[in-house]
């Protein structure tokens, strides 16, 4: 009895949520609505960079800005945190981008993240041979903390070295 009841409940669960994206859907889409340009000027530098995503990815302005938008975010949230009351946290934009399948949503993500994910993959190729390297060198002295702590900063600068030849236990 208890199965049933729970089904029923998922049932509802899930009827309910489809008529609430349904309803979304007609709100979001009306073709009648009267919704101002996108501010692709808005955007100073990256608007041109938008644009050319938006025409060559042959997709609307605002899937190209929203993309361009959350990519300068992304390389901004390194440079600054934002103080608080409860203390500081990274500088953040929240973005939601909503379009139908084929509209060119991942086209113009992909294209605005293009050199983000290419430089992580570089530092990750990087960090693989400093690890390699690391592993290789170690003194046997080093306890486990330490390669942890290494594992851990993956994202370094370029100089970053690690040097261990003074270590001794107890120090």
């Amino acid at each position: 009895m208890t199965e049933s009841i729970f089904q029923t409940s998922k049932i509802k669960k899930i009827n309910s949520l489809d008529s609430v994206l349904k309803r979304a859907k007609l709100i979001l889409f009306q073709q009648n609505l009267d919704l101002p340009e996108y501010p692709v000027d808005n955007l100073g530098p990256l608007a041109r960079v938008a644009q050319a995503i938006a025409s060559e990815g042959q997709t609307d302005i605002a899937l190209a800005g929203q993309s361009v938008l959350g990519a300068a975010a992304l390389c901004a949230q390194a440079c600054a945190n934002v103080e608080t009351p409860s203390g500081a946290v990274p500088l953040s934009i929240y973005l939601l981008t909503i379009g139908e399948s084929g509209d060119g949503k991942t086209t113009a993500e992909n294209v605005a993240l293009q050199s983000i994910r290419s430089y992580v993959r570089n530092e990750v190729k990087k960090y693989d041979i400093q690890k390699k390297e690391y592993r290789k060198n170690k003194p046997e002295s080093v306890t486990s903390n330490v390669e942890h702590l290494f594992n851990c900063m993956i994202f370094k600068e370029r100089s970053f070295k690690i040097d261990l030849s003074n270590h001794s236990p107890g120090r």
